[in-house]
């Protein structure tokens, strides 16, 4: 709504009772029915001196009328007045009634005039604000016991949160060992899955090296085998060129027996037989060397047989030792293969188990972010929940003002 323009002269009036208001005319009248007869005087002096007929019946005439006009214009502004003025001092009287907070009051009359319309629009204001007034102090009611209950509850919703925050508090810092824990024990698994493949790698190259020493032992198995075929011809050898020894070392003993017969031959015989002399004792000499030399041959071929003897011996003895090798060597293939498998296994679980790992480790960060982000949101939930309870002390307090404010009044239902 525009504000009234009050000029100079509302101000004026406005310092003046309504009493004098309605008076002001008629002693205005007054005062212009005074100033109009002075004048009548003075033109009536001014005619008699200048010997000018004027009528005196026409001048008290005037007087007479303009007498009654002036008692008629204030009896009626009495009247007025006391019509009026009950009304306005009633009106007035239930107004400042109200204003101290007494709502019972009302007007009491009404009409199609100004002061009926003036009372019945006060009285309906009265009532409707009555009813705004009962409104507001059932909702303030409502408000109050409302506050009291979202005091409770945002005291308790405040501990909640709290306690909530701090076990926030407390799992994230769990979350976060357990991050931690999961990272090492990525990074070991890692480790862990390195190892394993290298000592996969090593024994597969065992493993291999062994099958190249099972074929190493086989061909020595194969070559003891010849050795020992060999050793043994050497010793059959040995015994045929020990039976031709013989043969020859009887020949020598026999053709040393002939050269000895020659010789004595050959004495009887004298100068005639001389030659065949000479030839007997290189015969002899010769049977004699080819003795010495059967007999370091016979040394010879017994060291050589003794030789053979041991060496097919050793033979024998190195192949079973070789067999017995070979037979741990397939034992030992058996064995590294089925450690390779297990190790092949490890490694497997090992990078299953690095998998997961990882994987926990993922899962542990993202579970980190995740209670982070709660933690970040329970703070300022928290935060939230102290902004409204500062915001609800500050209604308990309008609240409480209003309800104040509200008893100040006395009204009744209508």
């Amino acid at each position: 709504m525009a504000d009234v323009k009050i000029g100079w002269r509302d101000r004026i009036l406005m310092n003046i009772s309504l009493e004098t208001k309605f008076l002001l005319p008629t002693v205005c009248a007054l005062l212009l029915t005074l100033f109009q007869l002075y004048q009548h005087y003075q033109l009536q002096g001014i005619l008699q001196d200048n010997q000018i007929n004027y009528d005196a019946m026409s001048s008290s005439t005037l007087a007479i009328i303009s007498t009654l006009a002036l008692i008629f214009t204030f009896i009626l502004a009495i009247s007025i007045a006391q019509n009026i003025m009950p009304l306005l001092k009633h009106i007035i009287r239930v107004m400042q009634m109200i204003e101290a907070g007494d709502l019972k009051q009302r007007i009491g009359f009404s009409g199609s005039d100004a002061f009926g319309l003036i009372g019945g629009a006060v009285d309906s204001t009265i009532n409707k604000l009555v009813k705004l007034i009962e409104s507001v102090s059932i909702a303030s009611k409502q408000v109050a016991n409302q506050t009291k209950e979202l005091d409770r509850l945002s005291n308790s919703s405040q501990v909640h949160l709290a306690g909530q925050h701090d076990e926030l508090l407390r799992c994230s810092d769990a979350v976060l060992q357990s991050t931690q824990t999961a990272n090492d024990s990525a990074e070991s698994s890692e480790k862990a899955d390195q190892v394993a493949q290298d000592l996969n790698g090593n024994m597969q190259m065992v493993n291999e090296q062994s099958s190249e020493l099972i074929k190493l032992m086989s061909q020595l198995s194969i070559e003891m085998a010849s050795s020992s075929k060999a050793s043994n011809e050497l010793r059959a050898t040995s015994h045929q060129v020990k039976s031709v020894l013989d043969v020859i070392n009887g020949i020598s003993e026999q053709t040393n027996l002939l050269a000895l017969n020659a010789a004595i031959e050959a004495a009887r015989a004298g100068e005639a037989g001389r030659g065949f002399a000479v030839v007997a004792d290189e015969v002899r000499g010769l049977s004699v060397r080819t003795q010495e030399a059967t007999v370091e041959i016979q040394s010879m071929i017994d060291n050589l047989e003794k030789t053979s003897e041991e060496l097919v011996q050793k033979v024998e003895s190195g192949a079973k030792e070789v067999n017995h090798i070979s037979d741990n060597v397939n034992g030992s293939k058996d064995k590294l293969n089925q450690m390779t498998n297990l190790i092949q296994t490890l490694a497997e679980l090992n990078s299953d188990s690095a998998r997961s790992a990882i994987a926990q480790r993922e899962a542990s960060d993202k579970m980190y972010h995740d209670v982070k982000q709660i933690q970040d949101r329970s703070e300022s939930c928290l935060q939230n929940m102290n902004e409204i309870i500062n915001s609800k002390a500050v209604l308990v307090d309008t609240a409480n003002h209003l309800e104040v404010a509200l008893d100040e009044y006395e009204h009744e239902s209508t």
